[in-house]
């Protein structure tokens, strides 16, 4: 089965080819030519809604990571040790502020 388009491309095709193109051939044109365009645009969009989708996302987590840092920061100046599990062992040990010890 042939798509609008696709048919639509057919007649455009036809009427490009022809020496004397009739109004309604013309006409026939000038919706292919509509539907290409609207078919541009709907793309287009979808584009653009993924592009703010992914731009978002990627605000959201640096924002984050940005806010953790912050309070890491102003934690360390109070003087007291940040607790952030993303920072911290499962037994508690900050990688941030203690350097690891040599095992004997």
């Amino acid at each position: 089965m042939v798509s609008a388009l696709e048919q639509s491309e057919r007649t455009a095709r036809a009427v490009i080819e022809d020496d004397a193109p009739s109004r309604y051939s013309l006409a026939l044109y000038d919706t292919h030519l509509q539907m290409r365009i609207d078919a541009l645009q709907q793309k287009e969009q979808i584009a653009r809604e993924s592009i703010n989708t992914v731009a978002m996302r990627r605000y959201s987590f640096f924002e984050t990571r940005h806010q953790e840092i912050t309070n890491l920061i102003l934690s360390e100046q109070q003087g007291f040790a940040a607790e952030s599990p993303t920072l911290c062992d499962e037994d508690g040990f900050d990688f941030v502020m203690k350097p690891p010890t040599a095992q004997i």
